[in-house]
């Protein structure tokens, strides 16, 4: 790739991780694409640009520049728009076995591991984005297992009443297209599983799930202090 290609490209990855809805995995998927395929020259490309944007960003905070204002003509007043809703709540309602699953909780582990994994043995590895990344990763490595080992040990699929019993949650849901950002996934899937835990308290026999429920609700009170740091 020429060099001029080459900050075509940078300037692309620089306007893609400014945006709301980035993610480390769409962003990654359009440098590769951007490299014709080349998974390893796009996630060059893309840690080079994170780290002159870390390098910049740090700058501004060090020296401080003060600005004189300029006079400012009287605006006409405005009747202030109406806040756009971004979020709306959805009522759901789903059977037990399917309400008591770890999949979403999984995928953001996975994206999260990846997201540390990728800023290693770079210029990132000693930033506080590192620091958070790596912290997020650690709890949902740790929690995630206990959850999916608690729920395998249920084995609802042998109570078909139970399994069946109908639970009921609200969650948050954007309006239209808007992306799903991991904040959202993240605090979709627990009210599910928090809703589930009361169903299971309330069932038959309910003693003998006690363990697993403990665990479950233990790995969902460690699960609540995740925080999922933006790209920048």
């Amino acid at each position: 790739m020429d060099t001029y290609t080459e900050v075509q490209v940078k300037a692309v990855l620089t306007g893609m991780l400014r945006e709301d809805d980035a993610t480390e995995k769409s962003v990654m998927a359009e440098a590769t694409k951007l490299c014709s395929g080349d998974e390893a020259l796009g996630m060059k490309l893309l840690t080079e640009v994170c780290e002159a944007v870390a390098e910049a960003q740090g700058e501004d905070e060090d020296v401080p520049v003060a600005v004189a204002p300029e006079p400012v003509s009287p605006k006409p007043k405005v009747k202030p728009k109406k806040p756009r809703k971004r979020y709306k709540t959805v009522q759901c309602e789903a059977a037990l076995d399917e309400v008591l699953d770890a999949a979403e909780l999984e995928s953001l582990r996975d994206e999260m591991t990846d997201w540390r994994d990728n800023m290693e043995g770079t210029g990132l590895e000693n930033t506080d984005k590192f620091e958070q990344v790596s912290e997020a990763a650690d709890i949902l490595e740790e929690q995630v297992y206990v959850l999916s080992d608690a729920i395998d040990s249920l084995n609802l699929s042998g109570h078909g009443d139970l399994a069946n019993a109908a639970v009921k949650w609200a969650e948050q849901h954007p309006y239209g297209k808007r992306a799903w950002p991991r904040w959202l996934r993240h605090s979709t899937a627990v009210p599910q599983l928090t809703a589930a835990l009361a169903v299971l308290a309330e069932a038959d026999g309910a003693d003998k799930y006690a363990e697993q429920r403990n665990d479950i609700e233990t790995a969902i009170d460690e699960l609540n202090t995740v925080e999922y740091p933006t790209m920048f």
